[in-house]
């Protein structure tokens, strides 16, 4: 679901944020492999942390949003949880919706004679979504080590985490601070086998079970551009996430050339950005926005927030069409830009 009222924040919740793709590329050239595809600088980051980046393609086209962890050997949740794997250092790559075996496949095809493996591992795991501190509590609780927890405190610090039930069942799981759902929100990554008994295990902790929608407002309010919101041949400095998810000092990588051409220019025809609309009712995924009359562009991402109480919808639109005193109107109903993340927007 990308479209729902929802009546409350989430905190508190877990849910299930619907498809999660997860690939996997492991052996000792990894990092530097990785590194020659991605806006991100991972070669920057310690084991233990990570970051977010775009894979882009040789036009600098954006293939996905992604978050990077360094995993320095340790396979966390892996589905195999080989001895032998777990001694080899990875990059672990997550994203939204249903990429992994395009973009595993893209990775593939520069993959020469690098001593690296590249698998599309989503088929092999299950990822929840954990809102709030208090969620964080509740599966510190369950955690052998809670230290290992509450350690999480950087956006994209993740660790190994074996989490036991009251019957003394144990699931081990991957827990990922991950901002694109706000602050206070974490992945829980497990093998699909073990998906059951962790669902159970976050719902004896106390937490409430959320659905889809949960994730959806959560990423909305937080102003994360999730696959269903990129157009096609979106630009990296077009969803406005330049500071945390572009490095321009590091070496080069596949798409850079376009991304350094659009730096040098310093502006973009066209942004990622929110609009809040008046009334009461989410408009509908695909609802016409317009400037002063005329069409600019199509809701790609919508729901009611109840941080602002009012319907927010995301979009990719021309930033001439919004500037200056433009009525701008989504399905017929007026709106103003909002400033993203929401939560912390005016």
């Amino acid at each position: 679901m990308q479209q729902d009222d929802v009546a409350a924040g989430p905190a508190g919740q877990w849910c299930d944020p619907g498809p999660m793709s997860w690939v996997r590329v492991a052996g000792s050239d990894a990092v530097r492999f990785v590194e020659s595809f991605t806006t991100a600088s991972v070669g920057r980051v310690a084991d233990g942390g990570g970051c977010e980046g775009f894979f882009t393609d040789v036009r600098g086209q954006v293939i996905c949003m992604a978050g990077l962890l360094r995993c320095g050997g340790d396979a966390g949740g892996d589905a195999g949880g080989a001895a032998a794997a777990e001694q080899e250092p990875a990059v672990e790559i997550f994203a939204d919706g249903d990429v992994g075996a395009s973009l595993a496949e893209h990775l593939e095809r520069y993959h020469i004679r690098e001593p690296i493996e590249i698998e599309d591992v989503s088929a092999a795991r299950s990822t929840r979504v954990v809102f709030g501190e208090a969620g964080l509590a509740a599966v510190a609780q369950r955690a052998t080590d809670a230290s290992t927890v509450t350690g999480l405190q950087q956006p994209f610090t993740h660790t190994a985490v074996t989490l036991a039930s009251d019957d003394g069942t144990t699931v081990r799981t991957r827990l990922i601070r991950c901002d694109w759902g706000g602050d206070a929100c974490w992945l829980v990554m497990c093998a699909k086998e073990d998906e059951a008994t962790l669902e159970q295990l976050l719902a004896d902790s106390g937490l409430t079970k959320g659905d889809q929608a949960c994730w959806n407002q959560a990423c909305i309010e937080a102003g994360t551009p999730r696959l269903h919101d990129l157009l096609p041949k979106t630009l990296p400095q077009e969803l406005a996430r330049d500071a945390r998810a572009i490095c321009f000092t590091k070496g080069c990588y596949l798409g850079q050339e376009t991304v350094a051409r659009l730096d040098a220019l310093g502006h973009v025809n066209r942004r990622f950005m929110g609009l809040v609309v008046a009334g009461d009712a989410a408009p509908a995924l695909g609802a016409e926005i317009a400037s002063d009359g005329e069409p600019i562009g199509q809701v790609s991402s919508s729901c009611f927030s109840p941080t602002l109480g009012k319907p927010v919808v995301l979009a990719i639109l021309p930033v001439k069409s919004v500037a200056g005193d433009t009525r701008l109107t989504v399905g017929g109903v007026d709106a103003s830009v909002v400033q993203l993340p929401v939560c912390g927007g005016a």
